[in-house]
């Protein structure tokens, strides 16, 4: 289970957004929030002027004030906080705590207070993506700022495929909707099969997908039907959804989330056709990239230090591959 969370400030507002989100998913979780904000100390000052060592301690200073500050908000709303102030290449630094620090998660935002560009992503967040190993939540820098105190989600969006890694994601994502107050939708996207064919598709390979995708959907509607029935109580909502995949499962997701104005899509970084050598699977690296949803990608639970979630669903294989 997630038991401390990482989230780095750099002292920017936009920065700053993911600290509702941390709040919510503390409480959830009962988890530690460990504040973490690094100084930049280059060689110079930026003009061949060597760094003046007092400007340097006056900068440390602050930061350290400004975390206090900001922990103090954290600590009000009931959650344990930890902080501190490092030196040296933002995303180097980070990855190296996440790597030491036990961190069962770290939430940051897409861009920070460096330059905005017309990437998605900015280099600090995508350097922590790509090499921490640890489960991840993006913010986009473009999304709603959360009022504070935050009042909880109300809709977080579970994508499922039947798969192990996707049964103990979708326990997580229970976890953290009850714990939030928001209702959970689980969403199978209904891809069609790849067939080998260099012709136009013929009646058979027509009739061939048909059926893959009729026995597809049944095996997902009755297995998200269970999980509904396991899943659902007093403090949790269960709803599911099979959709056609018109556009790419990735980009499906994110109009499903748009449509029902999802406020989190939580999933794991690899479904069926997992690849463990790579950090993510396409789907799950595509979300956290497109910068579009709030995304919160669980690394593998057989790696990883994230343990299942309470009510996760025992390991299983559903859905038929063609």
């Amino acid at each position: 289970m997630i038991r401390r969370i990482l989230i780095p400030l750099d002292g920017s507002d936009a920065a700053e957004a993911v600290l509702g989100h941390a709040v919510l998913l503390g409480k959830a979780f009962e988890a530690e929030l460990h504040l973490l904000r690094v100084l930049s100390r280059s060689g110079s000052a930026g003009n061949g002027d060597p760094v003046d060592p007092l400007a340097w301690r006056l900068a440390r200073a602050r930061a350290s004030t400004y975390l206090s500050r900001v922990a103090k908000d954290l600590r009000e709303e009931g959650l344990g906080v930890t902080t501190e102030v490092q030196e040296g290449v933002p995303g180097e630094v980070i990855v190296e705590t996440l790597r030491r620090g036990r961190h069962h998660l770290v939430v940051l935002t897409s861009h920070g207070s460096g330059k905005r560009s017309c990437m998605r992503v900015g280099g600090t967040a995508l350097s922590v993506i790509l090499n921490s190993g640890t489960s991840v939540m993006l913010v986009p820098a473009s999304w709603k700022r959360m009022p504070w105190p935050p009042e909880g989600y109300t809709e977080i969006l579970a994508p499922v495929d039947g798969s192990p890694r996707g049964d103990w994601a979708l326990g997580v994502a229970a976890t953290a909707a009850r714990g939030t107050g928001a209702r959970l939708q689980m969403v199978h996207v209904l891809a069609p099969p790849e067939l080998l064919s260099r012709l136009p598709e013929s009646a058979d390979a027509r009739e061939l997908t048909a059926r893959v995708l009729a026995a597809n959907r049944r095996e997902a509607e009755l297995y998200m039907k269970e999980m509904q029935g396991r899943l659902s109580g007093p403090r949790l909502k269960v709803g599911a959804t099979v959709e056609e995949c018109e556009e790419g499962v990735p980009r499906s997701l994110e109009r499903v989330a748009g449509d029902r104005g999802a406020d989190l899509i939580v999933l794991s970084a690899h479904g069926r056709g997992a690849t463990p050598e790579w950090p993510f699977g396409g789907t799950s690296e595509r979300l956290l990239l497109s910068g579009n949803f709030p995304v919160l990608v669980l690394q593998d639970f057989a790696g990883g230090v994230t343990e299942p979630g309470e009510g996760a669903p025992e390991a299983s294989q559903h859905f038929r591959d063609a």
